[in-house]
């Protein structure tokens, strides 16, 4: 018996219905709900241990071993390194100009308050993104989209295409499907 609440960051969703771009969603790697330990039951006298069982499986099950070699190559381009972290100072930079401005109060929430608190969030989201850029544990999706359908969305990721040499893996299956839900405050309209 093992930990049965995760979480994720909110994926990263890239979705343009008029232009023939390529869309993507990156799904970010999941953590244990809480503390993030994972706690395995085992027969006594171990009884219930911090064991990180079911992360390794997903990282060894859907790491994309092409997109993980194109990633090393990048990394080890101090130029591509130096801009990437100007990025992520320059991001924190701001993110520090509206804390320190005083306009950030939970308590007198006005407009521009409001407005604040969101620029906060879009850097925080930026910031989130960047972070998980490089993350060997991220799933990408390349789905083909649907416009004006209730599903949106559904794709999968096998995993013994992305990483064969796991020998491990009889099968590995990531479903996603996004569908428009009908109960929302926007209308499908076919």
């Amino acid at each position: 018996m093992g930990t049965k609440n995760w979480n994720s960051d909110i994926p990263l969703i890239r979705v343009d219905f008029c232009l023939n771009s390529t869309d993507s969603i990156v799904a970010y790697p999941f953590y244990p709900e809480g503390d993030q330990q994972e706690r395995w039951q085992f027969p006594a006298p171990m009884g219930v241990m911090a064991v990180s069982q079911l992360r390794a499986v997903l990282l060894g099950s859907f790491m994309d071993i092409e997109q993980l070699q194109r990633d090393v190559q990048q990394m080890k381009n101090p130029a591509e390194m130096e801009k990437v972290k100007k990025e992520m100072i320059a991001q924190y930079q701001e993110v520090m100009k509206y804390m320190n401005n005083g306009k950030v109060s939970a308590t007198n929430m006005n407009l521009q308050s409001l407005n604040v608190h969101n620029n906060i969030q879009e850097i925080t989201r930026r910031i989130t993104d960047m972070v998980h850029q490089k993350d060997p544990g991220r799933y990408v999706f390349t789905p083909t989209v649907h416009n004006k359908d209730k599903l949106i969305v559904k794709d999968r990721l096998n995993g013994k295409e992305l990483f064969p040499q796991n020998a491990a893996t009889e099968y590995a299956w990531f479903h996603l499907t996004l569908e428009h839900d009908p109960d929302g405050p926007y209308k499908l309209r076919l």
